[in-house]
């Protein structure tokens, strides 16, 4: 069976042109799986339905025995690293019960001004760099739960399919890595194919989003 970097050869390497090197492929068929993956997330988001297509880049994590400190008006503050390989995450909660709410940085000082308060039932948090900044309602046996998106596994040349996606969306993966390539180093006559691979790919695409 024919790996995945040499059906992307296949598809873009008109009679006349030299091959691809194999390092180029993979490197816009990775840009072309995390594209999709992209898709995935925002289309789930946007239907507020769970996609099977994602279902094995889902994930979730606890972290336990956090550093927080209380900030002078009963609340407690600290911070955790985000996931090293988080790509969009779903929901956090805290003692396993209370959702936490993302507060943008310019809602924070509702925060220090004490419009908001951390309540067993609702907590806060906001990303500031690589880290998750927690507002919550008590320092007692603290526990965070994140579900999340993991980023996909890295194609490499010896992949046949796809690690976590699904067989379905394969051909989307090739052809949304196919207009990259042609577009990004135009690529003889097989520039004229772009609006063709861009048509397959959205085509298949929808197809493989379930």
């Amino acid at each position: 069976m024919p790996k995945l970097f040499e059906r992307l050869r296949e598809i873009v390497s008109a009679q006349e042109d030299a091959f691809f090197e194999t390092g180029t492929l993979l490197y816009y068929l990775n840009k072309s799986q995390d594209k999709v993956v992209s898709h995935l997330i925002q289309t789930e988001r946007t239907i507020n339905k769970s996609l099977r297509a994602l279902d094995a880049l889902k994930d979730k994590t606890d972290i336990t025995n956090i550093a927080l400190s209380d900030d002078g008006n009963g609340i407690y503050v600290g911070s955790v690293p985000l996931p090293e390989n988080l790509n969009a995450f779903v929901y956090l909660y805290y003692k396993n019960k209370t959702p936490l709410i993302e507060l943008t940085l310019d809602n924070l000082i509702k925060i220090k001004r004490g419009n908001l308060k951390p309540t067993q039932e609702e907590g806060y948090f906001a990303v500031v760099d690589t880290f998750f900044d927690l507002f919550v309602y008590t320092d007692i046996t603290p526990e965070l739960t994140i579900y999340y998106v993991k980023n996909p596994t890295e194609i490499t040349e010896v992949d046949e399919s796809l690690i976590e996606l699904p067989k379905q969306l394969e051909n989307s993966v090739l052809y949304g890595a196919a207009v990259m390539v042609l577009l990004q180093e135009s690529v003889g006559q097989q520039i004229n194919n772009v609006h063709l691979y861009n048509q397959l790919y959205q085509s298949e695409l929808q197809i493989g989003s379930y």
